[in-house]
């Protein structure tokens, strides 16, 4: 196994899940970080660092790989603009900043650079644009969708398929990937789905869960399928049935689109400009 301290969190996640795989891990999916051996000036170098609590030298902890993020999200303009006019992002759930892996650290500096871009585009744009009332068919959608969340009738509850959800992505769609895996999980997300649409909610509070566990849904088909498509590894995606980058084929980015209800993908080269140009309010592709 690499050294964690010359590796990317993406090698370093792989390692312990390779590890686990094989029979050597701890509790569920974990493998033992051991300080026993440290040497008493490299301990004493971290301490002073702040990088290790005291209570860590000397001892064996197990440490495994969490869902903490992923490698892409909204796409916005230089101006933190995204493809609804008027609405702006800023921070991890925007995409592209990073390329395929996000380095440690990086967080707080992009929240602090872009939000505060984005801030000052959209505090600008309020001042010299007249307020916008919603489109009346899309609220008229919305109100639908909103309906469809509380019209079932079967006895499920929310938190079981949040759980549910929780165990696809994490066995399917987690840290080391195969076209099998990511084909179940894609199924078994549009099982969850409909069983979603069969829901009966208890009263009114239980509409916001729906409406994000319906969301998660939407998110978790998007990513099963980019993971499906791009047939290489690249950074925090990895592919054990395609282990090796692919520059030739797959020097690109994945614009994933909600298209007819569905899901549609494209591959656009890596620096070409796709976003809404605030401008014009219109797409700014080439």
């Amino acid at each position: 196994m690499a050294r964690f301290s010359d590796a990317t969190r993406d090698r370093v996640t792989r390692a312990i899940m390779e590890e686990v795989a094989d029979g050597r891990g701890v509790e569920s999916c974990c493998v033992v970080l051991d300080f026993t051996s440290m040497p008493e000036d490299e301990a004493q170098k971290l301490l002073r660092a702040g990088l290790m609590s005291p209570g860590f030298h000397g001892a064996r902890l197990p440490v495994g790989p969490s869902a903490h993020f992923f490698m892409g999200g909204v796409e916005v303009n230089e101006e933190g603009e995204t493809s609804v006019v008027g609405l702006y992002a800023a921070g991890e759930v925007c995409g592209g900043c990073h390329g395929a892996n996000r380095l440690g650290g990086n967080a707080i500096t992009e929240t602090l650079v872009f939000g505060g871009i984005a801030g000052e585009s959209a505090a600008a744009r309020v001042l010299r644009e007249p307020a916008r009332r919603a489109p009346q068919p899309d609220v008229a959608g919305e109100i639908d969708r909103l309906k469809a969340c509380a019209s079932g009738a079967r006895d499920i509850r929310l938190e079981e398929l949040e759980q549910s959800l929780k165990h696809v992505m994490w066995d399917g769609v987690g840290v080391i990937r195969e076209a099998d895996g990511l084909g179940k999980a894609e199924h078994e997300i549009a099982a969850l789905r409909e069983e979603l649409g069969g829901v009966s909610l208890a009263d009114a509070r239980e509409l916001p869960r729906a409406v994000k566990l319906d969301n998660m849904l939407t998110v978790a088909g998007m990513l099963c399928r980019a993971a499906l498509t791009r047939t290489e590894s690249r950074g925090a995606h990895y592919r054990a049935d395609y282990p090796e980058e692919d520059d030739d084929r797959w020097l690109k980015t994945i614009e994933v689109r909600s298209l007819n209800g569905g899901i549609s993908l494209a591959l656009r080269p890596v620096g070409r400009a796709g976003w809404v140009s605030s401008d014009t309010g219109r797409d700014g592709s080439e």
